[in-house]
């Protein structure tokens, strides 16, 4: 947050790396503050950009396979490193949840278009007293739900499974930065669609900010501030269910 208000106040646009900041109150404080000099913010969530989420956006749009009601999305790493490195350490907002659980929450915040009604949510703790581990179960109107798990202890293959009344989508392995999906519809044999990238993929993030100051726009509307808003708000009372703060909140 503090690196974001200096470049701000600078009259700099800044495209913030994921998680945009450690609570919805810091976030709040950098799009006020954006606003008022006006320029341009975004979190730096690089998996809206690819060309195969672009895809999953489409079919979404296009009902493909009708109204979304169930979604899976998993997340997990096994990191093998001390307490005092940024995933453990609680003085840098460390924990799952905040590094791998965003990309999750986030995904499904695109694919519903909004934050669940009700959480419920189970979590373990690392030594240092960050959560190293945890489900979330996500439901929204009319029965939706979405179940998230994440973790730093053990590697969790990472794909999304999204199913509706008339299909299913997957992103596949590695779904933070996919070449790959696959669509199927009740009655029809599975489409799957492959966007070869060179590089690590940040470049389709990257075009899309440089698109939006060549024409002098203020937000992206793939990764607005309100909604990256709205995000930090849902793991901040997943953070409260978990009883879980940092040192410098």
């Amino acid at each position: 947050m503090e690196n974001t208000l200096l470049a701000i106040r600078a009259g700099k646009a800044v495209l913030c790396e994921k998680p945009v900041s450690m609570n919805a109150r810091q976030l709040q404080r950098m799009i006020t503050a954006a606003k008022k000099q006006k320029v341009f913010l975004m979190e730096a969530m690089w998996t809206r950009f690819f060309p195969a989420v672009e895809q999953v956006r489409k079919w979404l749009a296009d009902k493909r396979i009708g109204r979304v009601l169930a979604l899976e999305a998993d997340f997990g790493i096994h990191f093998k490193v001390g307490p005092s490195h940024r995933i453990f350490n609680p003085e840098l907002g460390g924990g799952a949840l905040l590094d791998l659980g965003i990309y999750i929450v986030s995904m499904a915040s695109m694919i519903y278009g909004s934050q669940p009604k009700k959480i419920t949510s189970s979590v373990h703790f690392s030594k240092s007293g960050v959560d190293d581990q945890s489900t979330l179960l996500f439901e929204y109107e009319q029965g939706a739900t979405a179940v998230l798990m994440s973790s730093a202890q053990v590697h969790i293959r990472p794909e999304v499974r999204i199913y509706g009344t008339e299909g299913q989508i997957y992103i596949h392995e590695l779904f933070i930065c996919p070449s790959r999906v696959t669509l199927q519809v009740v009655g029809e044999n599975p489409e799957t669609l492959s966007f070869p990238y060179p590089g690590h993929g940040m470049q389709y993030e990257a075009d899309h900010v440089a698109e939006y100051l060549q024409k002098d726009k203020l937000q992206s509307d793939i990764m607005p501030p309100d909604e990256s808003l709205a995000i930090m708000r849902t793991l901040d009372k997943i953070r409260r269910q978990w009883k879980l703060t940092y040192p410098n909140e």
